[in-house]
């Protein structure tokens, strides 16, 4: 759906217009060129070929190069933190263009930082997160701490419901199981340790291994264990930690163990440039899958039926499970690729490569369905949303970006890490990512990938309005007024109506961020709950602008500092 908000005249424009439309084109292409070039390549060449399109056709060049142009300016102002001209200027985008538009994404992430910027987090730790990993099912997230602690949490409030399940030694490796009633854990000790996911408790007593297990992965059941140490292969009850069947052994080390969903094959992935599909009860060697270099990722796609492997010779390449016959051709870059992921449906994959670009494609044809996304060094992971939409990217230049993986645009600003230990994760079932940055964890809103509502170009030009520096006259109230009550008495359920009612919503009512279910108050609460010093910095951090809820906070702060009881200080708030 379209809506053309410039002019429409036929007539010959003046001679004025013609000159400032020129100047503001030669504008937008010096930013262009002026921008780093991972946001030349992945960020603006869909919509400049589109803008190119639209200049060829019959009815001119107006729509889609304002679109264009705007949008650059909009991204310019953003990453410089002039977020109020930011939104003008992708209000003016949106007005030009609403369908196929990055500008949308960008204003969703901008006007929801104003309203309220805060995100779900998985408080409060002060070890660094080392990994993270969602549950299938998406409702649990499990963690891994550098002082030798699990934990699981609840992947929609941030509680943790299970843990801290201690170690006495570094964790080198972790596996849920896939109903997610178990969790796994290798140490440099050699000791393996078999948690419930739910209670936080052993299940067993710990068996210990010939050599740590630096690979891990858990049986669908959660009766068997499969991991490597080096060039060895162990298949093992998990229980006791008898050796299940002879030990495999390879020249060099293994890189990836994994375990098909439906549990008829085990996956290892070798440096000895081949992959292997094993038979999981006897460990009896199946179909080997070869590529020219060392295997850096390997993986099952969720139906189990194909292999994805990628190497060191800058191939990516798909493979019958049950056959172990390649399907379709190679998937290309210019460099080693370091990670292939399959979409959730299997239909697409990307590639993450160390020439510092990554790359959507189509796992039948194997053609490519984006261009390159750009890093400024070269990349170490990436994944799909639950609904394929969109893909991250995570590089080595401290930074990880968020794309749309129909055009490869860039979709939200890049996040750039402050520590070494970072990670990122889209979660299975929802539009949500887990972003972990030393000793912080928190879970994102990602943008909606329908086409952008009209009424997106004139809340991006309120918001911008509401900033203290901004100097431009204030929208017609009653315009806003007017677009506030229709979103609250709308009866859609569509994720954009959703942003909306969000951000007319009163502060008492208002969730966390877009897609919580959980208010404010009841995530200050828990976060008071908590009772931890941690916990109760980030909730005085988040309400700020609720003076009520900070005296409580205050009192409770003053009792954990001088040691009184927590419920006193619950009686001492109400008088």
């Amino acid at each position: 759906m379209k809506k053309n908000f410039l002019s429409a005249s036929h007539e010959r424009p003046h001679r004025r217009t013609l000159i400032a439309t020129a100047c503001l084109i030669a504008f937008g292409v010096a930013v262009s060129q002026a921008m780093p070039q991972e946001h030349a390549r992945g960020t603006f060449m869909p919509l400049t070929s589109t803008a190119a399109k639209a200049a060829s056709s019959a009815d001119g060049p107006g729509q889609s190069q304002a679109a264009y142009i705007h949008y650059l300016l909009a991204l310019r102002f953003a990453t410089d933190g002039i977020k109020h001209e930011a939104l003008r200027e992708a209000a003016a985008s949106l007005r030009a263009q609403r369908e196929g538009n990055p500008a949308a994404s960008l204003a969703f992430q901008l006007i929801a930082e104003q309203r309220q910027n805060i995100h779900i987090r998985l408080c409060c730790v002060t070890a660094n997160f080392i990994g993270a990993k969602f549950s299938a099912d998406g409702a649990r997230i499990l963690t891994v701490l550098d002082d030798n602690t699990l934990s699981v949490w609840d992947a929609h409030t941030g509680e943790q419901t299970a843990g801290l399940m201690h170690h006495d030694n570094e964790v080198v490796a972790v596996a849920w199981s896939a109903d997610g009633h178990r969790v796994v854990a290798s140490l440099n000790d050699g000791t393996v340790h078999l948690w419930g996911a739910s209670s936080g408790q052993p299940l067993h007593l710990p068996f210990h291994t010939v050599k740590p297990l630096s690979h891990i992965a858990l049986s669908p059941d959660g009766k068997r264990v499969l991991g490597s140490a080096g060039g060895e292969v162990y298949l093992l009850d998990a229980v006791t930690g008898e050796v299940l069947s002879p030990k495999l052994t390879y020249h060099d080390d293994v890189n990836v163990v994994a375990l098909s969903n439906d549990g008829k094959h085990a996956l290892i992935g070798t440096d000895d440039d081949f992959a292997e599909l094993l038979d999981p009860m006897t460990g009896k060697r199946l179909h080997r899958m070869v590529h020219g270099n060392a295997i850096f990722s390997a993986t099952f796609s969720p139906d189990s039926r194909f292999v994805l492997t990628s190497s060191g010779d800058h191939t990516a390449k798909i493979w019958d499970a049950n056959t172990g016959a390649q399907q379709g051709r190679d998937f290309t870059q210019t460099g080693p690729i370091s990670d292939a992921e399959f979409s959730p449906d299997a239909t697409h994959i990307l590639t993450i490569s160390h020439d510092h670009t990554a790359r959507v494609w189509d796992a039948r044809t194997g053609s490519a369905l984006t261009p390159l996304l750009q890093h400024n060094a070269p990349l170490i992971d990436g994944g799909f949303s639950g609904d394929a939409s969109l893909v991250f990217t995570r590089g080595r230049d401290q930074s990880m970006r968020i794309w749309s993986a129909v055009t490869g645009e860039a979709t939200m600003l890049p996040i750039h890490y402050n520590s070494n230990k970072n990670g990122a994760e889209f979660s299975p079932t929802d539009s949500s990512l887990l972003v972990t940055d030393g000793n912080t964890a928190e879970i994102l809103d990602m943008p909606p990938s329908d086409p952008a509502p009209v009424w997106l170009a004139d809340l991006a030009e309120f918001t911008a309005s509401r900033s203290r520096f901004s100097q431009s006259a204030t929208p017609d109230l009653s315009k806003i007024e007017k677009m506030r009550d229709d979103l609250l008495a709308s009866q859609r359920d569509d994720p954009w109506t959703r942003f909306g009612k969000w951000y007319f919503s009163t502060p008492d009512q208002r969730t966390v961020s877009p897609w919580s279910k959980l208010s404010l108050q009841q995530y200050v609460d828990q976060l008071i709950a908590l009772n931890t010093k941690e916990s109760l910095i980030y909730a005085r951090q988040i309400t700020f602008e609720h003076p009520a809820w900070a005296l409580k906070i205050d009192a409770a702060q003053k009792a954990l500092s001088s040691g009184i009881p927590q419920q006193q200080t619950k009686r001492e708030a109400v008088r």
